[in-house]
């Protein structure tokens, strides 16, 4: 595959997974309104551009909301998230790979992290060391934003903290406790 159709292949599966978060955000609005049960989780993943191949990715997705933080994916941090791709076993060229590629290129909009941000909550909601293992690679992702500036300020900025509290928020209790412990906040339950 050339770099026209790898572009027009992001540009293809950007489209969607905008698309998929509108509707995503108008199926919630309906379910609420007409006061009908919620879509299930699998629908709602499916619903924002997941399938079984991408869905190995769905969880990065707080990830690449940090990595976004300041408006810009830097270069340390789109490298600190392919290197989770490749812990995972995720080759370069398959749709997970692609999709990820694509949500890095270019911001997928607030309306798209917002939804998926909801769906995630769910998920983990009862999984504590998810939660927890979400939150640790958010921090990684933060701190991989400073580490090229030898050591001479706080690696995560502002913006990053900012953000990191909206996805532990977004997460649930336990993945607020765990960002504040993080930030030395308060000490971490047993």
């Amino acid at each position: 595959m050339d770099e026209q159709d790898a572009k027009r292949e992001r540009e293809a599966t950007r489209t969607k997974l905008q698309r998929a978060a509108v509707e995503m955000a108008a199926r919630r609005s309906l379910a609420k309104g007409s006061r009908t049960r919620t879509p299930s989780l699998a629908e709602r993943v499916e619903a924002l551009g997941f399938g079984v191949e991408t869905a190995r990715v769905f969880d990065l997705l707080p990830v690449i909301h940090v990595a976004w933080a300041d408006g810009e994916v830097q270069m340390l941090e789109r490298e600190a998230i392919m290197r989770v791709l490749e812990a995972r076993k995720i080759p370069p060229g398959s749709e997970a790979h692609v999709l990820v590629d694509t949500l890095l290129e270019r911001h997928p909009g607030k309306i798209y992290m917002d939804e998926t941000l909801a769906v995630l909550r769910e998920i983990v909601a009862n999984d504590r060391r998810r939660s927890e293992a979400l939150v640790d690679l958010c921090f990684v992702i933060a701190r991989a934003h400073g580490a090229g500036v030898l050591g001479l300020r706080d690696p995560i900025d502002s913006r990053e903290k900012q953000v990191l509290y909206e996805v532990a928020d977004a997460l649930g209790s336990r993945a607020q406790l765990w960002v504040r412990a993080k930030f030395g906040e308060l000490v971490p339950e047993a």
